[in-house]
């Protein structure tokens, strides 16, 4: 589904006000006189108080620096993302289509009866950086990678429209990142790309935050419990535990994702004949079905709340 269209539908089901936009924070602060809840810095140099911080704020994001993280990774790999348009409808069933050719991985998948998503996975260029800032050459440079895949992708290329093209560079955390270092500490935590940032060849980015969303909902649900406690310390330790279980249920799960991703990277088409020999005779035998990770249920918001 097109990110516009779901945040809009999150945010409409909040009340007026909720959100505050064009708030980029800066910076963090704890402190006793506070009771250890945490202060933000915005960019405009304004200060907000949090009893809860949750840092879904990306790959870049200030949190997970803060929380000890290192940047996440460069993996050598750039992605052009693009949405086409066909005003009369397509014919192609609603599935996702991949093909794999000299190193380089191309799809496209329906969102709807009159748009279409692709994206082109391949080797980082020297000029991607300028590519990136100019919609036409991101197209044209697609189409030129692509010319011997099959027509219809040329088709779907030529009717991109022409504010939707992008190019970026892919990035990443190594797996053992999410067992080893801190998701949490005191009333803050980290969620999505913050937290687990992965490659995209098993397509779980965003469906692994939507599930960190309900799992975080339903702790923060379950420690406060319509409580009204007797001092800000018993309070912030209840968020606290809170944080803490909801790390705990994650931390296992999107290891797991980030790995597979991980690996499927390393072992696409064009990586050689030891790759090839260990993605067709190893991994397809360990993965088993290669869906396998999307067979996952993280519960609903309110399972263990009666």
């Amino acid at each position: 589904m097109k990110r516009g269209v779901l945040l809009e539908t999150l945010a409409a089901g909040l009340p007026a006000g909720t959100i505050r936009y064009n708030s980029k924070v800066v910076d963090i602060f704890t402190d006793s006189s506070n009771s250890d809840f945490p202060t933000i810095m915005l960019e405009d140099g304004t200060y907000i108080k949090a009893k809860v911080l949750i840092g879904c704020d990306g790959v870049n994001s200030i949190v997970s620096e803060w929380l000890g993280f290192h940047p996440a990774k460069f993996m050598g790999r750039s992605t052009s993302r693009g949405l086409s348009t066909y005003p009369e409808g397509h014919d192609f069933d609603p599935k996702l289509y991949i093909n794999l050719q000299q190193g380089i991985r191309a799809g496209y998948i329906p969102i709807n009866h009159t748009e279409v998503f692709w994206f082109l996975n391949r080797k980082s260029l020297p000029q991607d950086s300028e590519t990136a800032q100019e919609p036409k050459l991101i197209i044209q440079e697609a189409l030129d990678l692509l010319r011997d895949f099959p027509e219809e992708y040329h088709d779907i290329l030529k009717r991109t429209l022409q504010d939707t093209p992008t190019l970026s560079p892919l990035r990443c955390r190594c797996p053992w990142t999410v067992l080893v270092g801190r998701l949490s500490k005191s009333t803050v935590a980290i969620a999505g790309d913050a937290m687990h940032a992965m490659t995209p060849y098993i397509g779980q980015g965003g469906c692994s935050t939507l599930e960190d969303a309900v799992v975080l909902g339903r702790c923060l649900a379950e420690g406060m419990n319509g409580k009204i406690f007797n001092s800000t310390n018993e309070e912030r330790k209840r968020i606290e535990e809170a944080l803490k279980k909801y790390v705990e249920v994650r931390r296992w799960r999107v290891f797991m994702l980030m790995t597979k991703s991980y690996i499927t990277g390393l072992l696409q088409p064009g990586s050689g004949r030891f790759a090839k020999f260990l993605r067709e005779k190893i991994m397809t035998k360990v993965s088993g079905n290669a869906l396998s990770h999307a067979e996952y249920d993280c519960g609903g918001l309110f399972d263990t709340m009666k």
